[in-house]
């Protein structure tokens, strides 16, 4: 069986082919606090009040799975304040994650399931992010959320007040992405901005202006997705009627 540090080097070289984008290219940021390499990551960390492990493996690039595998956590994978996490490998493990690599690029969508007797509140006050034409409608299979039309530059909004959990470059396919997490239960991405208003931590209002639209010239649309308990949900069964 491979040995821990074999292990996590395949890792990062499998996620560094992954990632083809530079998520150090500052030219492309806007003051947006992204995970630092693999390397410069200290091997513990001391829970802070208001942290979550979800928010830790945004801000530090751990998947949050292999954060509960090597700090022995079950679901639904609580943490305290002042807790200690090691954020490497122990030396006598010889487990290892299964996760693809892929899964593990997009992981910071998938936010921890809930307790099938847990019932989420049904939230009524949703808001578009943009005005705009659907370019492409939700699909399980194909389509996480929504593609909306818009024009180069147009202001994007927040969709429900919330605190912004991820901003930044560093997801395939999603440029500039934003993550906000609305409560336990419900959190909205916002994919495929130019630039960003907001920055990872900061509490945003309904409606609040968070960033800017697209930096796709050919065909500009904002990527839109509602995540209920870490499950996308058809938008359109949320949002009043356009």
């Amino acid at each position: 069986m491979a040995k821990p540090h074999i292990v996590l080097l395949i890792l990062i070289m499998a996620l560094t082919a992954w990632c083809s984008r530079d998520i150090n290219d500052t030219k492309r940021q806007t003051g947006n606090q992204l995970a630092p390499a693999l390397g410069q990551i200290p091997e513990h960390y001391t829970v802070l009040k208001g942290d979550t492990l979800i928010i830790i493996s945004v801000r530090l690039g751990i998947p949050y799975q292999t954060l509960a595998l090597w700090n022995d956590l079950q679901p639904p994978f609580l943490i305290k304040e002042g807790q200690i996490l090691r954020l490497r490998p122990p030396k006598d493990s010889v487990r290892v994650f299964s996760t693809s690599v892929p899964k593990l690029a997009m992981s910071v969508l998938n936010v921890f399931k809930q307790s099938q007797t847990a019932k989420p509140a049904i939230k009524s006050d949703w808001q578009w992010p943009v005005r705009g034409r659907v370019l492409k409608f939700f699909d399980p299979e194909n389509s996480k959320g929504l593609d909306l039309a818009v024009t180069l530059g147009q202001t994007v909004n927040a969709a429900a007040s919330g605190k912004v959990v991820y901003a930044g470059d560093g997801i395939l396919g999603h440029s500039n992405l934003l993550i906000i997490k609305h409560d336990e239960h419900w959190l909205t991405a916002y994919g495929n901005n130019r630039l960003l208003r907001v920055k990872l931590g900061d509490e945003v209002s309904r409606g609040q202006v968070i960033a800017e639209a697209s930096d796709n010239e050919a065909l500009p649309y904002l990527h839109f997705e509602i995540r209920n308990n870490g499950d996308p949900v058809n938008p359109l069964e949320y949002l009043p009627p356009p």
